[in-house]
């Protein structure tokens, strides 16, 4: 399957993906609920799908060990620290705005790391979806004095998913070119993660009493896109020149991410983050081409 192909699937499940957690959100969904929607449900998936290919289970010791590391210091954490980011944002798009400019330090790294490509061309297009991010997500010159407690934590935590998110990317793609399979993967990672969000649920008594329907459908696309996210995120690092290209994909997302929740949940806009969206948009078709 063409990476072209694999971004693009990986672009509208991102967005579907983000805008259903926003969704929750806005319904009082509790955090430790959506993330166990986020990897619950796609682990129980990646199982089935690794039992239906006949694929071992069979995991060597030091596959196990990163697997284990990624899970709880990157995924895990980085969850952590999106959704607190996204609940936080005064618009969602702005914290995957600082989370998912991890593109630029995958894509410069691979080339280090994994002798990856690096275009003119595309990098380039990279720079156009990064700067157009920021017309969209960066506040207000005047809102830059007297930021409140709340503005500064929300940077901070989408900051730990940067950092999250970037490292974890690298490692995957590490992982993935030992030749650990796909769905394999994917299942001992969310597994992990979903024993860890069960504990933390457990610990803190969490749980959510009779949900609506609203609440219900919300989480359900929740699960259902983010199977699809993370599956075309780590098929897109292995047949693409470039992690950072499937990052950059990812990261010109939140263009529409900024413009559906206007739209759908009155979030704030303006001209300048209307620009920010071409620009992004620009940026994804150069990169494609």
């Amino acid at each position: 399957m063409s990476w072209v192909l694999v971004a693009i699937i990986l672009f509208i499940s991102s967005v579907i993906l983000y805008l259903s957690i926003r969704w929750a959100q806005l319904l009082g969904v509790p955090n430790q609920i959506q993330n166990l929607a986020m990897f619950a449900v796609p682990s129980s998936i990646f199982f089935v799908l690794t039992v239906s290919i006949k694929q071992s289970l069979s995991i060597s010791f030091a596959d196990l060990l990163l697997t284990v590391f990624a899970a709880i210091f990157l995924s895990y954490l980085g969850s952590i620290f999106s959704l607190k980011s996204l609940r936080l944002a005064p618009n969602p798009g702005y914290s995957l705005m600082i989370s998912k400019s991890y593109v630029i330090f995958t894509a410069v790294v691979a080339v280090l790391l994994f002798r990856a490509e690096l275009t003119f061309k595309s990098a380039f297009a990279i720079f156009l979806i990064v700067f157009g991010s920021a017309l969209i997500s960066l506040p207000k010159v005047g809102n830059l004095n007297g930021t409140s407690k709340r503005g500064v934590t929300w940077f901070l935590y989408a900051l730990g998913a940067f950092f999250c998110w970037g490292v974890l990317a690298l490692l995957s793609k590490y992982i993935l070119s030992n030749g650990l399979n796909v769905f394999v993967y994917l299942f001992y990672l969310t597994l992990l993660v979903t024993v860890l969000i069960s504990l933390e649920m457990y610990v803190q008594r969490v749980s959510l009493r009779n949900p609506g329907t609203a609440s219900v459908l919300a989480l359900v696309l929740i699960s259902v896109f983010s199977t699809i996210f993370n599956l075309s995120m780590q098929y897109g690092y292995i047949v693409s020149p470039n992690i950072g290209y499937i990052n950059a994909a990812n990261a010109s997302s939140i263009s529409v991410v900024a413009l559906f929740s206007v739209i759908l949940f009155n979030d704030e806009f303006s001209f300048r983050k209307f620009v920010g969206i071409i620009g992004s948009t620009l940026g994804l078709l150069l990169l494609f081409i």
